[in-house]
């Protein structure tokens, strides 16, 4: 559920908000949602479910299922919304050019000083590599038990040490690139996680806390009606990583629709932004008035973030994720069979050579050059572990993972 809330927040932000904000023409409604909470919110129950995960499978089965969820989809959306740019848009809409789409798969858009075909995707820029950080650290052991709140406090307080040497252009290009001041997002959600399982105490989980907090204020600036929905939030993140699910009456009436918009969640928020502007610009060219053209808006959203996932996301995920499928019965009987036939083959092969190497030599007792093959064959027991569909299962707190998804 929360993942919703916050995936609605960005939509609504956007539409309301930085719309406008970005495209004055479009102008605004009679209220604008300013609160910067909804893709913060993401990366803390990014980061939340990233512990959950790795406490569970191994790294490389992590990482494998992440990204395969997560890159895919991303690269169409990008082509998907450059296209929108040059062919829907007006002329002039945005800046960006044929040469951006390869720096923009590649996530590599803050690194070589291109623009971002859509805004939104700046979360992906600092996910992805915290991904393959958190799954290489994992694997190598580095960061175990009580190497896990260290890990906590390095992410909060190793950007504001880096803060002192932003004058350097190195550092403040790697800085700006890995969007390490909102770091501190990703400690909160691992703070939550040792919380929830009894890891650290409530001390220690305050203290943690509150460092981010100061840093969210040193990193993002004086915003503080954004820093207190980020804290309802988290409290909120609290209450639900502790379990089971809120069977609260409303909820509960809602729990399949809130599973299906979290289902959706990434795919939505990848076209949102960007797309959503677009949209609203020509619905207003054609006299459609601020509160239809909201509706319309969000509702595109939805729409088109569902054919997203329904029709990219989930078949790509499931290919790159399926197991092998075990062999038939008679598959397997066959060829066992063939195993032994071939087996028996060079079994035979192999007396032949020996008992005629024996005879030529002249000798009684005398041994064959090779030893025989053992007739027993080895088999080596396989398991498959099932993957998980792309619907919401353990990337929800009732279900950016941001689907950061």
């Amino acid at each position: 559920m929360l993942r919703v809330v916050a995936i609605l927040a960005v939509v609504v932000q956007h539409a309301t908000n930085t719309g406008p904000h970005d495209h004055p023409e479009l102008g605004g409604l009679p209220w604008a949602f300013t609160l910067l909470i909804g893709a913060n919110s993401i990366l803390i129950i990014s980061a939340y479910f990233v512990c959950v995960t790795l406490a569970r499978r191994p790294p490389i089965y992590f990482l494998k299922h992440r990204l395969a969820r997560l890159i895919p989809v991303y690269l169409v959306a990008v082509v998907l919304t450059f296209a929108a740019i040059k062919l829907v848009a007006p002329a002039g809409w945005k800046a960006v050019q044929a040469s951006d789409i390869l720096p923009n798969m590649m996530l590599m858009q803050p690194w070589v000083g291109v623009p971002y075909i859509d805004f939104s995707y700046w979360t992906l820029t600092i996910q992805i590599p915290a991904f393959i950080a958190a799954a290489a650290l994992a694997g190598s052991g580095l960061v175990r038990g009580r190497g896990v709140p260290v890990l906590a406090w390095l992410i909060i307080l190793v950007p504001l040490g880096l803060r002192w040497f932003l004058d350097d252009p190195f550092v403040a290009r790697i800085f700006g690139a890995l969007v390490l001041h909102h770091a501190h997002f990703f400690a909160v959600g691992i703070v939550i996680w040792l919380w929830s399982t009894r890891r650290i105490g409530v001390v220690h989980a305050l203290a943690l806390l509150g460092a981010s907090a100061y840093a969210q204020v040193i990193q993002l600036g004086h915003d503080i009606p954004s820093s207190i929905g980020v804290g309802v939030m988290v409290v909120l993140m609290c209450f639900a990583a502790l379990g089971p699910d809120w069977d609260i009456a409303p909820i509960r009436a809602l729990r399949k629709p809130i599973r299906w918009l979290a289902g959706i969640s990434y795919g939505v928020y990848l076209v949102n932004q960007e797309l959503g502007y677009i949209l609203a610009r020509r619905l207003l060219d054609v006299g459609v008035g601020p509160w239809p053209r909201f509706v319309l808006v969000v509702a595109a959203a939805i729409t088109f973030g569902w054919v997203l996932t329904r029709f990219v996301e989930q078949p790509i995920y499931n290919a790159l994720t399926a197991a092998v499928p075990p062999l038939r019965r008679a598959a397997r009987v066959q060829m066992l069979r063939t195993m032994r036939l071939a087996l028996a083959v060079r079994l035979g092969w192999a007396v032949r050579t020996g008992v005629a190497g024996q005879i030529q030599s002249g000798s009684l007792g005398a041994s064959p050059d090779r030893a025989l093959a053992s007739p027993r064959p080895v088999n080596h027991a396989s398991t498959v572990i099932a993957s998980p569909r792309t619907a919401p299962t353990e990337e929800s707190l009732v279900s950016f993972t941001i689907h950061s998804r």
